[in-house]
């Protein structure tokens, strides 16, 4: 475990090629959390830097 925030966990893991990402795991939560989740991955699925995984 990496860390913890008010939506969720964050995990070290490591992809099948080798790759070291961070997984964020989201809480069980009211459907206003998830919808504040959803609205944050929209926001990192549009990040583009060399340290940061796509998102599919």
């Amino acid at each position: 475990m990496l860390g913890k925030g008010s939506l969720g966990t964050v995990y070290r893991a490591v992809l099948d090629d080798g790759c070291t990402v961070a997984v964020k795991r989201l809480k069980d939560a009211n459907p206003c959390d998830r919808n504040q989740f959803e609205q944050y991955m929209d926001v990192v699925g549009k990040l583009r830097h060399p340290n940061v995984a796509r998102l599919k």
